[in-house]
């Protein structure tokens, strides 16, 4: 049976949509909202003489309605979707299922939300399969029309030139209303006017329910008084900001595009996402910037709209912290449409006349400059930046829900229309906040992009455009040492850079370079100018942003809000006033700074240790000369030590008189010194993980862990590996870690260096390859063993084959029992022994960990068994590290043979 739609006395302009404002925190909230709808399609049915049953379970499944026309006989399956998501492929499979399995005419679904694409397609399918209309879906407007053309309800009278776009039929426990939001020409929401369903008649505010805390798509609205419709906004008025850069490449607002630095690769990806957008090879409409505080997610934002905007690709970044209301989304989206109609459409198609709707889409005005898009390979990209105060905000959980609203209604319509929300990663949602699951629901539709930490080249570029701008340059060795030591983290090269600089102009001694200054000091310069007042004004807008800026002023002065703002420390989105940064904002509150990632790699071997804090321990203070001369240093190498024990917390220096003095009483001291720094490292901090996980780490797991710290450095993959050997040598050295075979596990630290005693190696002869033999002796014994030529340990031995014997073993190639000797159950009897030897080679360490030192042939013996020995913590003197290293060297030579 087919319904026929026909008109009722509305404005053709406006739709009717179907609410069900029920109050969210209802443990009932779902079911109520199933069964209000459900009655009232049962009553729309029963006008089409039907009876209905409600709530039928047959065979496993739940059915919504089961109805049969008293007239024709014809029976139909009814589903209702009471949720304001679009009604997916699932519920027409459902459907579909039911309707089979009833053996029923016709299978209905009446919703309050629209149905996807996707499912109107199977919908279609199902129907073109049957030969007939067996399956149709009922969207809100038109169970509405039908129900208003049946008399069951009584439209409203709206009043002329009222800006209404949207009639929503509330259903409420025990009556039906009908709400109106009513619009000023500039999009202000006034209110919402009410009258009653039954019969059309007005209704006044205090007869109506409060929407606060329900799903109604604008629950900030306030109930209008028919008599007062013309009267002001019901709030204030919700502007839409977008994302100001700053005016200088300092300030700490968004950079310029001009200003922006590194990032290609991701600027890359993100325009390949656009790309695939304009091609149809990709079905989402949805995508994510995300990354730390201060690493530069909303400049990427301005820099992708300037630098995308010749491609195309018309891109909008908005400011959340500036949203108040629900309709904030709706309101960017048609400004992001105006600033893209200029380049797209050849004459305004709503910019005079915008409207909002639940689903924006469904405008013929929207609709009509997508496809004007669509034909000219054009794409319009809205992106809500700082997304997270959205989801932190209770109060603009609302606010929020719409944007999900918009965002699901944009990936449905597979129009070239891109949403993306830039959101930092480094805050916490609890996982009750209602936030939490639907912005988590929305993963699946999404691509991500990461901005990581800055690489080498990005610090490199940012230092140029820093000296370039500021017509001020920096000494080689400052601009060295703010790349090696930043982190990769933008906002503090940012702010190391400004340092400098500002130092450099005031003509200021930058001071020892040993290590960071501290970032104390770095937040402090930006607070040692302000007065008391504005002092206590940066705290007020700390505990309380965003904060009007209105409020501000009024409490602590016009000029002393100015004068931050002009000083670039707070932050004015239209009208509500931030500090620059979230660490900065924590700074403030409660004296805390970033937990920074420790990346320092000592120069100094951990096997000279004892020597230098001996040394150091024999006076207060230390000239460079003397220091190196006690150690038989070079000054290079007695620089680098310095800045190694600088850094360890150990001595304080004076790198420009060149002396140091001590910064420890003892030597316990000292190792407890050693200690913090060793467990503050980023290497340490991962292998621990590891470890912590799954009971142990080789080295290979701890390199692969640690590497993303070190990207900021654009190392290769064998620096990455002497640094890990350098950071693990020292904490095995300290007991921070053991070993277990190939495996780092945690150990004791030690209480004194300089009193414990050497350690000694607890790893077996299985675990390590000594190359106790050369590679041509020991393929000699495992071809006799083989040939059953030699069968003990005392044959091999009258053969000046022993240390043979030792290898061998170490390799897993021969067993020995009771001195006989025999070859490995695993050896196979068809494999050459050169090769046999090469396959056992390299599954043993130190060669299965990819030593790279290993294949540098200019690399002394003696150095290599050094630094075998403090990866393995091995006790080897001189005389062994000398032994050790030329054999395995040997090794080395015969494999690349």
């Amino acid at each position: 049976m087919d319904f026929l739609l026909s008109s009722c006395s509305m404005d053709h302009d406006s739709k009717f949509k179907i609410a069900i404002p029920l109050d969210k925190s209802r443990s009932d909230f779902r079911e109520v909202k199933g069964r209000l709808l459900e009655s009232l399609v049962g009553r729309f049915l029963a006008y089409q003489s039907y009876v209905v049953k409600e709530r039928v379970r047959d065979a496993g499944s739940e059915i919504d309605l089961k109805c049969l026309n008293r007239l024709s006989g014809d029976s139909a399956i009814v589903e209702c979707k009471a949720r304001t998501e679009t009604v997916q492929t699932d519920a027409v499979n459902k459907l579909h299922s039911d309707v089979s399995l009833e053996e029923a005419d016709h299978g209905w679904i009446f919703s309050i939300s629209e149905i996807g694409k996707e499912a109107q397609a199977r919908l279609d399918r199902f129907n073109a399969k049957a030969g007939k209309n067996v399956f149709k879906f009922f969207p809100p407007h038109e169970l509405v029309t039908l129900l208003v053309d049946a008399k069951g309800f009584e439209p409203p009278a709206l009043p002329g030139s009222n800006g209404a776009t949207e009639v929503f039929l509330c259903l409420l426990e025990g009556r039906e209303i009908w709400a109106v939001p009513m619009w000023t020409p500039n999009r202000e929401l006034k209110g919402l006017l009410a009258w009653g369903a039954s019969d059309g008649s007005p209704m006044k505010p205090r007869d109506l329910p409060e929407l606060a805390n329900t799903d109604f798509p604008y629950p900030e609205a306030s109930w209008l008084d028919h008599k007062h419709v013309e009267g002001p906004p019901s709030k204030d008025v919700q502007p839409v900001v977008e994302v100001i850069p700053g005016e200088e490449w300092s300030d700490y607002r968004p950079s310029r595009p001009v200003d922006f630095v590194g990032r290609e690769g991701l600027i890359y990806e993100i325009r390949d996402f656009f790309d695939r957008i304009r091609k149809g090879k990709t079905s989402s409409r949805l995508f994510g910037i995300k990354g730390q505080s201060g690493w530069g997610k909303s400049s990427l934002a301005l820099k992708l709209a300037d630098e995308l905007r010749k491609d195309k690709i018309f891109i909008l970044p908005v400011d959340c912290r500036a949203a108040k209301t629900s309709y904030y989304a709706d309101l960017a989206m048609l400004r992001a449409l105006q600033a893209a109609e200029q380049y797209i459409s050849p004459g305004p198609l709503f910019r005079s006349t915008p409207k909002i709707e639940t689903n924006p889409f469904n405008d013929p005005a929207v609709h009509e400059l997508l496809a004007q898009a669509q034909l000219q390979n054009a794409v319009v990209c809205l992106i809500f930046d700082q997304f997270e105060e959205i989801i932190h905000r209770s109060e603009l959980s609302a606010a929020f829900s719409r944007m999900r609203d918009l965002a699901l209604a944009a990936d449905e319509a597979r129009a070239p229309f891109a949403i993306g929300f830039s959101w930092k990663t480094d805050g916490t949602v609890g996982s009750d906040y209602p936030g939490y699951h639907l912005w988590h629901s929305l993963s699946d539709r999404r691509k991500d992009f990461v901005v990581d930490r800055f690489a080498r080249e990005d610090a490199d570029g940012f230092i140029v455009l820093a000296q370039r701008e500021s017509k001020q340059a920096l000494k080689y060795n400052i601009s060295k040492f703010i790349v090696e030591n930043y982190a990769g983290y933008p906002w503090l090269l940012k702010k190391l850079v400004r340092h400098y600089i500002e130092d450099a102009k005031a003509g200021r001694d930058p001071g020892p370079l040993g290590s960071l200054p501290s970032l104390e000091t770095l937040f402090n310069n930006d607070l040692q100018e302000l007065s008391q007042a504005q002092t206590r004004a940066i705290r007020f807008i700390a505990q309380n942003s965003p904060v009007e800026y209105g409020a501000t002023a009024d409490k602590y002065g016009a000029d002393n809000v100015a004068s931050l703002v002009n000083q670039r420390l707070v932050i004015n989105t239209g009208g509500k006033l931030n500090l620059y940064w979230d660490i900065f904002r924590d700074y403030i509150l409660y004296n805390e700074v970033p937990q920074l990632p420790n990346t320092y790699i000592p120069t100094i071997s951990v096997r000279r240790i004892r020597g230098i804090l001996k040394t150091v321990l024999g006076a207060d203070r230390l000239d460079y000369e003397h220091f190196a001369a006690s150690l038989n240093l070079s000054l290079t190498t007695t620089d680098n030590a310095v800045r190694d024990l600088v850094n360890m917390g150990i001595v304080r220096s004076n790198r420009l008189e060149q002396y140091f003095e001590r910064a420890f009483e003892n030597s316990a001291a000292a190792t407890a010194k050693i200690i913090e720094f060793l467990l503050s490292n980023c290497i340490f901090i991962k292998a621990r993980e590891l470890i912590a996980a799954q009971g142990g780490a080789t080295f290979a797991e701890i390199c692969t862990a640690s590497a993303p710290e070190y990207a900021f450095l654009s190392i290769d993959e064998q620096t990455l590996q002497q640094y890990n050997r350098r950071i693990l040598a020292y904490c095995w050295h300290f007991g921070l870690l053991s070993k277990n075979g190939m495996h780092f596990v945690l150990g004791d630290p030690v209480f004194d260096i300089m009193e414990s005693a050497e350690r000694v190696a607890n790893i077996s002869e299985v675990d390590i390859f000594r190359a106790a033999a050369p590679p041509e002796r020991v393929i000699e014994l495992v071809d006799q063993v083989r040939g059953g030529v030699c069968k003990t340990k005392k044959e091999a031995e009258s053969q000046g084959l022993r240390n043979a014997v030792f290898a061998a073993s170490t390799l897993g190639l021969i067993v020995q029992q009771n001195g006989e000797i025999s070859i490995a159950d695993h050896v196979k009897d068809d494999m050459p022994t050169s090769m046999l030897v090469r396959q056992a080679l390299v599954q043993i360490e130190p060669f299965k960990s990819s030593l790279a030192e290993i294949e540098y042939p200019g690399l002394p013996a003696s150095e290599l068994g050094a630094i075998i020995a403090d990866l393995y913590g091995l006790n080897w003197s001189t005389g062994s590290c000398e032994r050790h290293g030329s054999a395995i060297k040997r090794w080395t030579s015969w494999m690349a043979q």
